[in-house]
């Protein structure tokens, strides 16, 4: 901050002009010394001649307190806007920087030490560039040409806009080809001595597809007078020549790279003892040293902005707006994002306008190399029921991400045993999706392995880090088959896709309703159970609408008990006046509903940050993406309150539950607060909605202790994923108390709750397995180390980083290529004006001293035996 100038300013607050108050005073004061001494004409002592000077002095101060004087001081101050730098701190940042040629090696090596590569001989890759813009430029034409043919064919007149574009095309005709010539001859130059055969080869081959360019370019019809409209079969002559040179320069280009490639691994063979070393270290740079070192050239001053956000997601628009946020007050003139463009977080945002509305330049920085990498195989998804009937006939469907034409091999494994295999070639989507038949494993419950591989391997990852080749899956395995049952007023829309999703489940779901006349009660098909006995033939119950007349509180108590003792689950919907939530809320410790359930609004919902990666609203390949694909889909009917319970699942924008989860003894309660579903299922084909019930309904259908199981605990969700908090569930009854405590990772935990048969602990597992002590039982659970999106979407996204960085009106650079670009950036100036003001008229001291100076004046005059 540099000081400009310093200006002052007095002016009175009563609005009169200066001179007014000035004369005024002047006459004020005449007259009143005019009048003094004509007074002390006959009285010479002390007292008489001071009073002159404190009439002056009293006069002045009363015109101070009159006037109210304000003084100003302007310092205008010259500033300096910030450079804000932002580094991605991703896992996907921590890759290698990995290019499978010779070109790409060097130009990493050269970053670190341009030295190395003196002498290189690039003349190839600058033709390329030229050519490159030269192809670009001939397709724009051909674009703009065709569009004007098909108007033509339609009898539209061509406008102003659209005969410039013909002078587009005459700067292309006489200015295209003498650079290609010169650059051509460059390369010929160049590569004519001390050639090996297979480089001469490519030259002669790469020379006649460089004279292919050349005809095509002389080719071109002579170009029309400026403004003059063009007929419509002077532009087919002009499109045909056009469309030969693109065809001419992409077979160019795929020769000058391999020229490029052949050049460099020449020099790298010629200079063997220099090269080696420095591309042995160069193999080690990972992308996060290549934003570094691009960094360090920025300008002196530039604030490093803080690290923020999860390592395993991407959200490259939040990290700016972070950035820029956490500057408030400051001017920032440039934002520079480091960063591989692996973004996966929001799919829109409007950071880029407000940058441009502020004025705040962004530049983005490529720091990754394009190429096959070894991650780019990988399990992206999978969809298999919960609990599966053991030793029978199932299906598992499967997205795996491959590199176009890439074979690779599937297989779904448990433990030693291979339940199925699959082979197929990646399309060029990258995306293939398999589905695979196997026979289940025998009950209990089973941790299967879903691995892809192919002819890349995953040497490649950072260290420590699994590629995203294997998921792990967790499943029930039941011997006995998974029934339900639903008891409800009437059927709904709602309930008619929970019964699709029960039956893409392989679920058997029993319906009652209970509308009309009473409903029968008893063990019989169609009917409410009646005792403990018979609830607990149903893995869980779905509870919706009103309370079915008749419901006692015997039906409440064998409700907690089908619970709590016998490892049922409960799906209860909130909304009803006199709805199941409203009779089980007591027993189950809820607060009660009110009469009239409690609408929220607005009813856009998200998943709950606790509800990532938990399976129940598993929708895509992980947690951060089923929150996205959830957030983006347009509010249900409607959506009431629900209790919290342990896990809020769904929630409001203003944090308002409407789906939670609790744990009570050996089973779990949903708590259901959405109704009218039919508005987001009109969006994505239903998808996101359907996969959503059926993870609720494989929820519900899987025990929370495994089927005969004899653990003293269950783990949820039951297969945890490593460094993720998970609640351990402890059930207890009045013969076996609540444990005081647990063990693990040799420390004690300390429960969260302990009510309702079942007390709850938080642990932080990590893999491959978690071993519990419980009251001197051990429990070991394995604990999943799957690689979550960032890994798996880690592929370069240059094409990110450069439409970010033109929404919001800036630049994008490679960091190979970026220095002169980031060391141009110069902070922007301002002014700024800051101000001090005084008001001396208001001031205490002043009047104290008008009191004070009056009382003297009086005074003296008495003294001096004037008349007072």
């Amino acid at each position: 901050m540099k000081q400009l100038a310093t200006d002052w300013l007095v002016y009175s607050e009563t609005g009169l002009p200066g001179w007014l108050i000035l004369t005024g005073f002047a006459l004020a004061l005449w007259a009143a010394h005019i009048w003094l001494r004509a007074e002390r004409r006959n009285h010479g002592n002390w007292a008489s001649r001071a009073l002159p000077w404190t009439l002056t002095a009293s006069l002045l101060l009363a015109a101070l307190v009159l006037c109210r004087p304000v003084v100003v001081r302007t310092t205008t101050w010259e500033n300096t806007a910030e450079i804000v730098a932002i580094s991605d701190p991703s896992l996907s940042m921590q890759l290698p920087l990995r290019s499978s040629g010779f070109t790409g090696q060097l130009d990493i090596a050269a970053v670190w030490d341009s030295g190395a590569t003196t002498g290189r001989n690039q003349a190839a890759r600058d033709l390329r560039e030229k050519l490159a813009a030269l192809r670009k430029r001939a397709a724009e034409i051909a674009t703009n040409v065709e569009a004007m043919i098909e108007g033509a064919d339609q009898g539209v007149p061509f406008g102003g806009a659209a005969i410039a574009q013909m002078d587009d095309y005459s700067a292309l005709r006489t200015s295209a080809r003498v650079d290609v010539a010169a650059a051509a001859a460059a390369v010929q130059v160049t590569q004519s001595s001390g050639i090996a055969p297979t480089q001469r080869a490519i030259r002669d081959e790469c020379a006649t597809a460089l004279a292919a360019v050349e005809k095509a370019l002389a080719s071109l019809p002579e170009s029309l007078s400026s403004g003059t409209a063009p007929t419509a079969d002077q532009l087919r002559a002009v499109l045909l020549p056009l469309l030969s040179l693109q065809s001419a320069a992409d077979a160019s280009l795929r020769l000058l790279d391999r020229l490029q490639e052949d050049s460099d691994r020449a020099f790298c063979e010629a200079n063997k003892a220099r090269i080696t070393p420095v591309l042995t270290a160069a193999a080690t740079r990972t992308r996060a040293d290549l934003a570094a070192h691009a960094a360090s050239m920025l300008p002196p001053g530039t604030i490093a902005a803080p690290e923020i956000g999860d390592p395993e997601q991407t959200d490259l628009y939040e990290q700016v707006s972070s950035a820029v946020a956490a500057r408030k007050g400051n001017v920032i003139s440039h934002c520079v994002l480091f960063s591989d463009g692996a973004h996966n977080g929001a799919p829109t945002s409007a950071v880029a306008s407000r940058l441009k509305k502020d004025g705040i330049k962004l530049v983005t920085v490529g720091t990754a190399v394009a190429g096959k990498d070894a991650e780019d195989i990988a399990v992206l998804d999978w969809q298999l029921p919960r609990v599966l009937r053991a030793e029978k006939p199932a299906r598992l469907r499967a997205e795996t991400k491959a590199s176009s034409g890439t074979p690779f091999k599937i297989t779904l494994s448990a433990g030693d045993q291979t339940l199925a295999t699959a082979e197929a070639t990646a399309g060029a989507e990258g995306v293939t999706a398999i589905t695979l038949e196997f026979k289940a494993p025998a009950a209990g419950r089973r941790v299967l392995h879903l691995a892809v591989s192919g002819t890349v391997g995953p040497a490649s990852l950072p260290a420590g880090a699994e590629a995203g080749t294997t998921a792990q899956i967790q499943v029930d395995c039941s011997e006995r088959e998974t029934r339900m049952l639903l008891v409800g007023t009437v059927p709904d829309w709602d309930t008619a896709w929970l019964s699709l999703a029960a039956r893409r489940a392989g679920v058997t779901l029993t319906q009652v309703y209970t509308a009309g006349d009473a409903p029968k009660r008893g063990g019989l098909s169609r009917a409410i159970p009646s005792s403990l006995l018979q609830w607990s033939r149903y893995r869980a119950v779905i509870l919706h609408g009103a309370a079915f007349s008749g419901l006692s509180e015997q039906d409440v108590t064998d409700l907690y008990r089908f619970v709590t003792e016998k490892g049922g689950n409960l799906l209860v919907f909130a909304g009803e006046a006199a709805g199941f939530d409203v009779a089980l809320a007591s027993r189950f410790g809820w607060v009660a509903p009110a009469s009239v359930p409690e609408v929220v609004t607005p009813p856009s919902l998200r998943f709950s940050p606790a509800s990532a990666g938990l399976p129940c609203v598993r929708l895509g390949t992980d947690g951060p993406q089923s929150a996205r694909l959830f957030a983006a889909l347009p509010p249900p009917g409607a959506a009431f309150m629900v209790p919290a319970q342990d896990l809020v699942l769904v929630e409001t924008v203003h944090g308002q539950p409407v789906c939670s989860l609790g744990f009570y003894g050996r089973g779990k309660v949903l708590h259901w607060g959405m109704r009218g579903l039919h508005r987001m299922r009109e969006f994505d084909n239903a998808q996101v909605v359907d996969r959503l019930l059926d993870d609720i309904v494989g929820e519900i259908a899987a025990p929370l202790l495994a089927d005969e199981s004899k653990d003293p605990c269950a783990i949820y969700p039951p297969l945890p994923e490593s460094g993720h908090a998970v609640l351990t569930i402890v059930p207890f009854t009045p013969e076996k108390p609540a444990p005081a405590r647990i063990k693990f990772g040799g420390q004690d935990i300390a429960p969260l709750r302990v009510d309702h048969a079942s007390a709850l602990f938080r642990i932080t597992p990590k893999a491959p397995a978690a071993e519990i002590d419980v009251a001197g039982q051990r429990l070991r659970v394995p604990v999943a180390n799957n690689r979550g999106l960032e890994i798996l979407c880690s592929d370069f996204n240059e094409d990110f980083l450069r439409s970010f960085a033109t929404a919001a009106g800036g630049e994008y650079v490679h960091a190979l290529k970026a220095r002169q670009t980031l060391e141009s950036l110069t902070a922007q100036t301002y002014v700024t004006q800051t101000s001090r003001t005084w008001h001396p008229g208001s001031s205490t001291v002043l009047l104290a001293g008008l009191i004070v100076v009056a009382a003297l004046h009086w005074v003296l005059r008495k003294l001096a035996g004037l008349a007072i």
